[in-house]
């Protein structure tokens, strides 16, 4: 794959995933908001010597949670290069398209992500820094929507998982497997059927203009993903 092949997202975006002690008194992780100093040290080296903030890719669409994660650690003076799948956000990486990457690697309740372990060995990156992230399910519908509405709703398969109970409380409401979280709001939105609806965030929601169904619809409040910081060895 050479760099005129790495298009960037536009309706696809990244799983979410992770396992071990996420919470504290129940709600909070112990490693919410811990970013690695190397990781500002490398920023603030580029922005030294090139005038220029880092370009950051991670797997996703505006909107993603991924997205989140990658504002949280590397900046807001950073470069986010959305791109479809793990596998182009490594090949940005080697072909120096991107400083760093931004890669899910596990989920409080879905356990970890086989894929992204696999891609970090695979392509020999240095870890430079993590970040775990609360992740909150809202239910987004088109404008006018109401959740009387609502037949089916779309999302990453891990989400959806992440979502179990609330399916149980609404069984008549399909669950209906999409790439990512936040194409599938932005999708949803566009095709504008009041029966068919989206889990994402609600940035998500407000990014693409979608109706905020029912909030916090994850099985638990404290829902963590842990992101981590890769570079090119």
């Amino acid at each position: 794959m050479n760099v005129n092949q790495l298009q960037p997202a536009t309706q696809k975006v990244a799983g979410f995933f992770f396992s071990g002690d996420f919470s504290v008194n129940g709600l909070v992780h112990p490693h919410l908001e811990r970013i690695d100093r190397a990781i500002d040290a490398l920023r603030a080296e580029r922005l030294r010597l090139t005038g220029a903030a880092p370009t950051v890719a991670y797997q996703g669409v505006p909107g993603a949670f991924s997205e989140d994660a990658a504002r949280a650690l590397a900046g807001d003076d950073a470069h986010l290069q959305p791109l479809d799948t793990l596998d182009d956000v490594f090949q940005a990486l080697s072909l120096g398209v991107a400083e760093f990457a931004v890669i899910p690697v596990e989920n409080s309740l879905a356990g970890p992500v086989p894929r992204a372990a696999e891609l970090i060995r695979r392509h020999g990156c240095r870890v430079m820094a993590e970040h775990s992230l609360r992740i909150a399910h809202a239910l987004i519908g088109c404008p006018g929507a109401t959740i009387t509405d609502v037949r089916s709703a779309s999302s990453h398969p891990v989400a959806l998982a992440q979502c179990r109970k609330f399916f149980e409380a609404h069984p008549q409401i399909a669950q209906v497997a999409a790439f990512d979280t936040a194409g599938a709001a932005a999708a949803i939105v566009c095709a504008g059927d009041v029966h068919a609806a989206a889990i994402a965030s609600t940035r998500a929601a407000a990014l693409y203009g979608g109706a905020i169904l029912l909030s916090e619809i994850q099985d638990r409040r404290d829902n963590f993903t842990r992101f981590v910081v890769a570079a090119k060895a």
